[in-house]
């Protein structure tokens, strides 16, 4: 059990070394990671997560030897070692995650460095079998192993964390997402009706066109051309919406058909930043010369000689006057 100073607690009751706000989050990290487990042990669930997020992350279905069941039993460990306690969670031989991770990992066990260190004693490298078993280079060899498969369990369980989160929003947004078929027992062969979209639709922001009345006219077409391209966007964004939805929903028609959408959502957008560049270097020049012409009238009239000695117009300095100056 943990045991903390008084004097290093806050009035909420949470550790100085720890902010209020990442207790609060832990907390709920572990209270999804409970009903998961629990969802799991009462058999609401077949699957630790459904299709569309098997889907998504490639690497959650498994690897070689690291597989669904290990998943699940290294969300129990931290339930009972707590969060983000690798080292512990590790370390306990009875879950058998070290011995899953290291083979998934394709890393020697203890064993087959003593043996690797018994071979070398074999043919003359080490004086004795002591020192093969307190080999500096052993210890060396055993302590990274630990830390790769530590660092591989961090990072799994950071994927399962990551699906939790996004499987929480899911339910709680209700957001279409690929039927799963095996968790619906829908029959094989039978798909489930498409979603309404058409809620989803009205909660989209509208896109207002510009008229032409708005347009504010500068004697140039440039302005009514953005204008259009810009209602052209809108059109474009608009007719993407369904799709886009269906797209998401596991329609692979409306996918394709989004491909292209898109293709020419982009080349409207190029044609915007082409009008914008030619604005914006024809705008240069003008407005250069405006400036050049209102330094020139702010600048004060110089004095006749001065004008001379930079040689610009008659000289009115007296020859004698300036035999003076020269002596």
């Amino acid at each position: 059990m943990l045991t903390f100073n008084p004097i290093c607690i806050n009035v909420d009751g949470v550790p100085k070394e720890m902010r209020a706000d990442e207790t609060l989050v832990r907390l709920a990290k572990i209270s999804l990671v409970e009903e998961k487990v629990a969802a799991m042990e009462q058999g609401k669930i077949t699957k630790l997560f459904p299709n569309y997020l098997l889907h998504e992350f490639t690497g959650l279905s498994g690897g070689r030897i690291w597989k669904g069941e290990h998943d699940l039993l290294l969300l129990k460990a931290l339930i009972k070692h707590g969060y983000a306690r690798w080292q512990y969670i590790s370390d306990d031989r009875d879950n058998g995650l070290f011995e899953t991770a290291r083979r998934e990992l394709n890393l020697p066990s203890a064993n087959e460095l003593i043996s690797s260190q018994s071979n070398n004693e074999a043919n003359g490298n080490l004086e004795n079998t002591q020192e093969v078993q307190v080999n500096p280079t052993s210890l060396s060899q055993y302590r990274d192993i630990q830390r790769k498969i530590v660092e591989f369990i961090r990072k799994r369980y950071h994927i399962l964390e990551k699906c939790l989160d996004i499987e929480y929003a899911v339910i709680k947004t209700n957001t279409p997402v690929p039927d799963d078929l095996t968790e619906q027992n829908v029959p094989m062969g039978h798909s489930p009706a498409a979603p309404d979209i058409s809620e989803v639709l009205r909660e989209l922001p509208p896109l207002v066109p510009i008229s032409a009345k708005e347009v504010a006219s500068d004697g140039s077409t440039d302005q009514a051309h953005l204008s259009h391209l810009y209602n052209k966007m809108c059109g474009v964004l608009e007719d993407s919406g369904p799709r886009a939805l269906n797209s998401f929903c596991g329609d692979k028609a409306a996918s394709a058909s989004l491909a292209n959408s898109l293709h020419q959502f982009e080349k409207v957008c190029e044609d915007v930043d082409r009008v914008l560049r030619v604005q914006e270097n024809g705008a240069a020049t003008p407005k250069e010369q405006v400036v050049d012409a209102s330094v020139e009238e702010a600048k004060p009239p110089q004095d006749a000689g001065v004008v001379a000695a930079n040689g610009v117009g008659p000289s009115t300095v007296k020859p004698e006057d300036k035999m003076e100056i020269d002596g």
